[in-house]
């Protein structure tokens, strides 16, 4: 089925648990790169498969800090630069898919939702998102909206009306984003590389399909732990 595209592969659940942009950026690239082994190994063409691979990304509240983890993942991968033999420039490139974050809305304070996920919204365009659904709605902190029966349709809409999309990478050249996408960027690969070294470790004791989910990822929560006690300390 050559127009199948079987998987997504999501990182939206790591940043949503806690994880900080680089780590999560970090941890989703390494999932698709295991991905893209799996299929090496079982005989799969990497210039068949890997243009049907995608990502799905989480944007979150902070603008310019999610804008330079995005470009960062465009740099990074997953196949740049003719990595695990790929040939084909579509195999190289990182699309991605966005959706807005939930655990960056409010409950006491609804209308602030619309805001902050306009803000999440286009931080994804500017940073390159092939597509972005959805965009949470103004009370997605009390239920979950059903379709006609959402209590604020004008909010989702409102969000939608503008033309950031008629140009590619408007924020390219600023220092400040540059500077900032190139540290994402440097510590993104950091993590990657601790993650193949700890890949190549386990593999060496035939224990690396055992303990695929206990490798970096124990970061998330390390990650989350301090974000929380800087909340509480500045209520």
């Amino acid at each position: 089925m050559p127009s199948y595209h079987p998987i997504s592969v999501s990182g939206y659940h790591i940043r949503e648990a806690g994880s900080t942009a680089r780590r999560s950026s970090a941890f989703t690239l390494a999932d698709g790169f295991a991905y893209v082994e799996l299929g090496l190994e079982r005989g799969l063409d990497i210039n068949v498969f890997g243009p049907q691979l995608s990502f799905f990304f989480n944007s979150h509240i902070d603008f310019f800090e999610e804008i330079a983890k995005f470009r960062a993942a465009r740099r990074i991968g997953p196949l740049d630069e003719g990595a695990y033999g790929a040939t084909d420039p579509k195999a190289m490139m990182c699309r991605f898919h966005v959706q807005t974050a939930g655990c960056s809305l409010t409950l006491q304070q609804p209308y602030n939702n619309v805001v902050r996920t306009a803000l999440e919204a286009l931080a994804a365009v500017l940073g390159g998102a092939q597509s972005l659904l959805p965009t949470r709605s103004m009370r997605c902190t009390r239920c979950r909206p059903r379709k006609g029966r959402d209590s604020s349709p004008h909010a989702a809409g409102d969000r939608a009306r503008d033309g950031c999309t008629t140009v590619i990478d408007p924020l390219g050249g600023s220092h400040f984003l540059e500077a900032l996408t190139d540290r994402i960027e440097e510590e993104a690969e950091e993590l990657l590389q601790a993650d193949r070294e700890d890949r190549r470790r386990l593999d060496a004791r035939g224990l690396f399909a055992r303990h695929r989910g206990r490798l970096l990822p124990d970061g998330i929560a390390e990650a989350a732990y301090r974000q929380q006690k800087r909340f509480d300390a500045e209520r």
